[in-house]
């Protein structure tokens, strides 16, 4: 996001950008999400597919990182 530079150059620490930034994110898609649903607009079928998928590639991803770094 373009706060997060900003966030740094006044002299935030990088821990809470990112934190604040990770917020501003998941808040900002909540936001366009609840637009697209009550407008209408929403594909229920792609959001459960993509939700499902995302959940489990996250699962899949932090085991391949966690094995990669127990080698190294």
């Amino acid at each position: 996001m373009v706060i997060t530079p900003m966030l740094l150059d006044i002299g935030m620490s990088p821990k809470v950008t990112a934190a604040t930034s990770n917020f501003l994110l998941v808040f900002t898609t909540l936001i366009g999400t609840t637009l697209f649903a009550f407008s209408g607009l929403l594909r229920y079928d792609y959001g459960i597919f993509f939700s499902v998928f995302c959940a489990i590639s996250t699962v899949i991803g932090n085991q391949v990182i966690k094995e990669y770094i127990k080698r190294t």
